[in-house]
């Protein structure tokens, strides 16, 4: 983060009556940046004056023209409450993370049964048979025959 000088500072609204206050700040290097824009949510806002030092990264705008400051306690207070820590984000990505494979496994396992299934019809359809409780269990075997192929090659290691 960077030293800057508060040259002049102006409390104001936006369009969407939120509070703000922009003014020009003066880098170490008596570089002035222009229009300012500083949130209500910024961590020194109310000591935010004329003649005051702040530090702060500065954040361009899409068209360039004004500055925000990127702050990152400010920019936390408009999270909830249980994403204000990092370690809190980390524990919720690392539950989506665990929701995720396990619908992915799920997935597969019904591609797998369903694939499994269409291939024991296959098999069954060129066979003849006295009667249909005779085919379908001959399918069910094909079916499982064909499950427990699926299983053993996902027990196997991958990259390999």
């Amino acid at each position: 983060m960077a030293k800057y000088l508060v040259k002049f500072s102006e409390e104001t609204q936006s369009k969407a009556g939120v509070a703000y206050k922009h003014g020009l700040l003066e880098a170490e290097d008596n570089k002035q940046i222009g229009f300012l824009a500083f949130k209500k949510g910024y961590q020194s806002y109310d000591s935010i004056q004329v003649g005051a030092f702040i530090d702060c990264e500065l954040k361009p705008t899409k068209e360039g023209d004004k500055w925000f400051v990127n702050d990152i306690k400010s920019n936390l207070g408009t999270r909830p409450n249980w994403a204000k820590t990092p370690s809190n984000i980390a524990k919720a990505q690392d539950r989506k993370e665990e929701m995720i494979k396990g619908a992915q496994e799920r997935k597969d396992a019904s591609i797998a049964f369903f694939n499994s299934t269409n291939s024991a019809i296959q098999v069954t359809a060129q066979k003849t048979y006295s009667n249909d409780f005779e085919r379908q269990q001959d399918l069910i075997v094909w079916r499982n025959w064909f499950l427990s192929e699926w299983s053993n090659y996902e027990a196997q290691p991958k990259g390999v």
